[in-house]
């Protein structure tokens, strides 16, 4: 019975064992099935990696950018194989070194507080436990090439944390210089065109030769920096060039330029160049044209020759030089130089034809003034002669012939009015017409205007209404050409109404006072009214007018207007008449001649 128990309990011992041993070996299938399942995921994490590393190694070598891998202090740890290509150095120049040993001495203390900056606040992130770290903002900068050539760059990093916890950073450079290349160029052509612009303005001021070669030379030597330039014109009469403007020169040393001729011979080579060329450049001294004496005493060490031209006649040459610097003009200096060339060109050309016109002006005047005197001398003598027959003293006379003299009486008048508003206008356009200014009472001035003109209007038929509004200012004008206004403006009414009414309405308006002229006429055609106070017209065509006269009248009324310093305005409705209003100052201001006296017509 004692064996049997033994057995027994050898037996569940056993059994014990064998259980024990089947869970250890479950567990060690289950263990390295993990295993295996860690392997695969292990060998399937490094091929992703693998497979990344490359794209990275790839993406960074056939990018335009380049990366660098930095420490925080700012040395190089490695870099991209493209820097070398776009920098020319080689790593071993580089490797633990300063980033910022290269880059430009403008530019590298803001890039060193910019990265200083961005470290710092990477730090204290790090310690609040910010595992993200942003990009930093980009910098621009220039950066040396090994061959010495200015880069610009743009720049931008992000921190990582290497595996042992190591703080570093990675930077991506771009190479913008061709960018910034163009805008430098844009910014260029802007300035050039504002430079320009600035010239033009001046250059167009004035149309009096004489200003414009004064502000031509002092504009050409202030925009090109240099310390002289001269204008030197074509004479065809001394078969030369000869100075008539200069910019730098004391009185002594101009006086000794001005009657330099030079021949045409004496430019050379230069103006062979200036043909098909707008500037010239002729660098250091010797080559000068001037006298040898000459050009020492003025110490000219480099030219730059503009070409004038009149179409393609060349009628000038503008000079810019250097006094005591070798230094040859700048690309830029040449376009401005090139740019006031053909400003300058145009801006004589423009004084030639205004100065042209203005001659002409002056002979047609001259000659107007000299027919009109001419022809009022005889005239007199006829309406004089005319006279003494209407008064029968040559005998007495028939009704027939009384009828006759005064109709030669009607028309002898008219023509010596004609030639009265033609001496005016001769008058006006040589400024031979002074003011004689006085204080006057406007209402005064009107009762003398109506008794001057009661024969015309008894004569006329129309019904007059004369109004003048009380307490009017006292005017500080010239009278004589007041009333000329006025009884032009009043002629004129008479003469384009056949029938109805003329009223005269004198006013206060503003600082002065406004005297309306309104008639019951036909009335003015729209397309007329834009010309209608020009010389010689009158509103009709030559030939289905029915009115005489030239069409003097009213371009009289606004030229002594402007001396008045007055303005003139019409309203007209075809079919129902015309209403002319001028407005005269309480007094005429100084410069008031050269103010526009006709104001945009109403209808």
């Amino acid at each position: 019975m004692g064996r049997t128990v033994g057995l027994g309990t050898a037996m569940e011992d056993k059994n014990k064992t064998t259980k024990q041993l089947i869970k250890e070996a479950e567990s060690l299938r289950r263990q390295l099935a993990e295993l295996k399942a860690l392997d695969s995921e292990r060998k399937r994490v490094e091929e992703a990696l693998r497979e990344s590393e490359e794209r990275y190694r790839m993406l960074v070598e056939q990018t335009y950018d380049f990366v660098v891998e930095t420490s925080l202090d700012g040395r190089f740890l490695q870099f991209s194989p493209d820097y070398q290509e776009v920098l020319g150095y080689e790593p071993d120049e580089l490797l633990g070194r300063s980033i910022f040993e290269h880059i430009h001495l403008d530019d590298v203390s803001t890039v060193i507080a910019d990265f200083e900056d961005e470290v710092s606040t990477v730090i204290a992130d790090f310690e609040k436990g910010r595992e993200k770290f942003s990009s930093s903002p980009a910098f621009v900068y220039r950066y040396r090439h090994k061959s010495g050539e200015w880069r610009w760059f743009e720049t931008t990093g992000r921190p990582f944390l290497t595996a042992t916890g190591e703080m570093r950073g990675i930077i991506v450079s771009r190479d913008i210089t061709e960018r910034k290349r163009a805008e430098g160029a844009l910014q260029e052509e802007a300035a050039i065109s504002s430079t320009l612009v600035r010239v033009g303005r001046e250059m167009i001021a004035s149309l009096d030769t004489p200003t414009i070669l004064h502000h031509l030379c002092q504009l050409t030597a202030g925009e090109l920096e240099c310390e002289c330039s001269h204008t030197l014109l074509w004479q065809p009469d001394k078969d030369a060039y000869m100075p008539v403007a200069g910019w730098g020169e004391t009185a002594e040393q101009w006086e000794a330029l001005r009657v330099l001729q030079i021949p045409r011979e004496a430019f050379g080579e230069i103006l062979a160049h200036l043909e098909g060329e707008e500037v010239v450049e002729v660098p250091p001294a010797g080559q000068d044209l001037l006298p040898p004496a000459l050009a020492k005493q003025l110490g000219m060490t480099a030219s730059l020759y503009l070409v004038l031209r009149r179409g393609e006649a060349i009628i000038g040459i503008q000079t810019a030089g250097h006094r005591g610097r070798p230094e040859s003009f700048t690309l830029r200096q040449r376009r401005i130089a090139q740019g006031i060339a053909q400003i300058a060109s145009m801006a004589l050309e423009n004084a030639r034809l205004f100065e042209q016109a203005e001659s002409a002006n002056r002979l047609k005047s001259d000659f107007l003034a000299t027919m009109s005197h001419e022809l009022r001398t005889p005239l007199n003598i006829i309406m004089g002669y005319n006279e003494l027959l209407l008064d029968e003293g040559y005998g007495s006379l028939t009704a027939e012939q009384t009828d006759i003299l005064k109709r030669m009486e009607r028309s002898a008048r008219a023509l010596r009015e004609l030639i009265d508003a033609t001496l005016d206008v001769g008058r006006l356009e040589t400024g031979r017409l002074p003011l004689d200014l006085k204080k006057i009472v406007i209402a005064e001035l009107i009762e003398e205007l109506q008794g001057e003109t009661r024969d015309l209007q008894e004569r006329s038929g129309l019904a007059f209404t004369w109004r003048v509004a009380p307490a009017l200012p006292p005017l500080y004008t010239d009278p004589t050409k007041l009333k000329v206004v006025l009884k032009n403006l009043v002629g004129n009414a008479v003469k384009f109404t056949e029938e109805g009414s003329v009223t005269v309405h004198v006013r206060a308006r503003g600082p002065g006072v406004e005297i309306a002229v309104a008639d019951t006429d036909t009335g003015i055609a729209p397309e007329a009214l834009p010309v209608i106070f020009e010389p010689f017209g009158q509103g009709e065509k030559l030939l289905t007018r029915r009115h005489s006269g030239v069409g003097l009248g009213l371009y009289v009324v606004r030229r002594m207007l402007e001396l008045l310093g007055g303005t003139i305005t019409v309203a007209s409705t075809v079919g129902q008449g015309s209403t002319f209003r001028v407005w005269i100052p309480l007094a005429v201001a100084d410069g008031s001649r050269a103010r526009r006296a006709v104001r945009t017509p109403s209808r």
